[in-house]
């Protein structure tokens, strides 16, 4: 089974955490979970590290919904590729196992196994940061590969803390 389009904004959407707030988050993530459990040998979740949109390339970040999957049922590929413009496309495939036939994996809201932080460079709160869309900011909050980030004119964004840069 293939689940394309796994990247922030896209699953989950925008528009239903924008209009549905908590209740629509848990309704995208029960989808997630449906989509996984109906493969019957293997489901492959694709995302993209880049997107055209109204002719402009936006980079765009990996549904939160994959941290979520755990470690022991999934294998991870990233297929590196370069893309008008010069951004760098990082498309990633997670490929996991039919999970519903897992004893102890019966709900979406399972806790996510830890991962080690290696890959990314350690935020702290307060910190000024540079994003290449939205300029400097400021860190308001870490949680392992995200950082929330406060920008002047454009406000808070959550954000994979490999998508910004130290100051």
């Amino acid at each position: 089974m293939f689940l394309p389009g796994w990247e922030e904004g896209v699953f989950p959407s925008q528009r239903t955490l924008d209009e549905g707030g908590l209740k629509g988050l848990e309704e995208e993530r029960r989808l997630a979970y449906v989509g996984i459990t109906r493969a019957r040998k293997l489901a492959l979740i694709y995302h993209a590290g880049s997107r055209r949109i109204y002719a402009n390339w936006q980079p765009s970040m990996p549904s939160r919904f994959l941290d979520e999957l755990p470690d022991e049922h999934i294998t991870r590929k990233n297929e590196g590729g370069t893309r008008q413009h010069g951004l760098r496309s990082t498309e990633s495939l997670f490929a996991a196992g039919p999970l519903n036939a897992t004893p102890g994996l019966s709900s979406p809201r399972r806790t996510p196994a830890p991962r080690p932080a290696a890959t990314a460079p350690a935020f702290s709160l307060g910190q000024q940061v540079r994003h290449p869309r939205f300029g400097e900011g400021t860190v308001i909050a870490v949680d392992r590969h995200h950082v929330e980030v406060v920008f002047e004119g454009v406000g808070t964004k959550r954000l994979l803390s490999s998508f910004i840069e130290k100051l």
